[in-house]
């Protein structure tokens, strides 16, 4: 029997937790369809942590996976899609280059198997997809952050000291003390 390994990770603090159950869960799913063995010191997990690789030193999961992988511990690595393992391209190469020599397969929900012919190319399209959805989001922020900003609210705390109207979220005079 195959021994699978599973990663799940979040990205930001104001996600739910959960979607790691959930992540898991889809995983587990998978192993069963599969016929892998899941252990639970094989279960690697990042909580609100970026998958960018600017931030991939910060991701002790991915770390410890890669630990195992080296160690010869697992067969294979599932996980839901490409973005859990690399939110761009540099991340999501490191994970390929790994994958390259064979000696692991990687699954995930979105289609990606390395067993497969054509793996490499749907991977990499699932890659720049998670890229492209990663600039855009930003970009999405940033453009409803200068709204914010353009009609007088706030996009964080108001000084120490003034108020916050819930109603039209705008900073009142100092408090009176």
């Amino acid at each position: 029997m195959l021994r699978a390994a599973i990663y799940a990770r979040y990205s930001s603090d104001l996600q739910n937790q959960t979607t790691i159950d959930d992540q898991i869960r889809k995983c587990r799913e998978i192993a069963n369809n599969e016929g892998f063995l899941v252990e639970e010191k094989l279960i690697f997990t990042d909580l609100a942590i970026s998958g960018h690789a600017k931030d991939i030193r910060k991701r002790e999961g991915l770390s410890k996976l890669f630990d195992a992988w080296d160690g010869g511990f697992l067969d294979v690595v599932l996980t839901t899609e490409m973005s859990r393992l690399g939110r761009d391209a540099a991340a999501g190469l490191q994970v390929l280059a790994r994958l390259n020599d064979g000696r692991v397969n990687l699954l995930t929900a979105d289609g990606v198997d390395t067993r497969k012919p054509g793996w490499m190319m749907l991977a990499l399209i699932r890659l720049g997809l998670a890229s492209e959805e990663a600039r855009t989001l930003s970009a999405r922020v940033s453009r409803s952050m200068l709204g914010v900003l353009e009609r007088g609210g706030l996009i964080a705390p108001p000084p120490i000291g003034y108020a916050l109207d819930l109603q039209t979220l705008r900073v009142s005079a100092p408090i009176q003390i």
